[in-house]
């Protein structure tokens, strides 16, 4: 036995300092390799479930996967007290700010409430698509296709397309100030609006 303070502050220094570790290039690593897999930063952590918990390795691991666009419908359970107990919450967000949304479905209707996550983020993604074949000479042909053809297959691509609608915010942010008919300057603001759906989403259907 030791007092506990002096442990205490020892290993605060301990804990600040790996938090300073950077993580590893996603682009970098293999998703298809276990021990890349968990190399990648979780975005799921101290839930607060009970000791020995079987489901929350899972959802570290889901968010491992594809975190930082993850889309969860929740059904009550387990998962919505570890998952949503107020004012804290497991679910984490990497250094760009992105991280799982999640919500939580009070009623029996998970699938219908998951499905309705899916089908509003792909309407979205598909008005986007018709947005940037709309404005395509204005915010430049080479763009546009780049955004319209990318594949998203790997974390590579993930990232590319998400450097391309950046360029693009900026590009509809330049145009908006410009002087462009009314018409046109509907379709900009919002291409704004949805220009974050031309990346591919990843839809969880969560029943535990």
């Amino acid at each position: 036995m030791a007092p506990q303070l002096p442990i205490r502050e020892q290993e605060r220094e301990n804990w600040d300092y790996f938090l300073s570790i950077p993580n590893p290039d996603r682009n970098a690593l293999k998703l298809n390799k276990i021990n890349h897999q968990q190399m990648q930063e979780p975005l799921f952590e101290f839930s607060g479930a009970c000791a020995g918990c079987g489901e929350t390795p899972y959802l570290k691991l889901a968010t491992q996967l594809f975190g930082d666009r993850m889309v969860v419908a929740n059904a009550t359970g387990c998962s919505s007290i570890y998952g949503g107990n107020l004012p804290t919450t497991p679910w984490s967000q990497n250094q760009e700010g992105r991280g799982p949304a999640w919500s939580n479905s009070l009623f029996e209707d998970n699938a219908e409430f998951g499905l309705g996550f899916r089908v509003s983020i792909d309407k979205q993604g598909e008005f986007a698509t018709e947005l940037v074949k709309s404005l395509a000479s204005e915010i430049g042909e080479a763009l546009a296709q780049g955004l319209l053809n990318a594949q998203q297959i790997d974390e590579a691509e993930i990232f590319e397309q998400r450097q391309r609608v950046a360029i693009l915010k900026h590009r509809l942010g330049e145009l908006k100030d410009g002087n462009l008919d009314e018409t046109t300057q509907a379709k900009v603001t919002m291409l704004q609006s949805v220009a974050d759906y031309l990346v591919k989403k990843e839809c969880l259907d969560h029943r535990w």
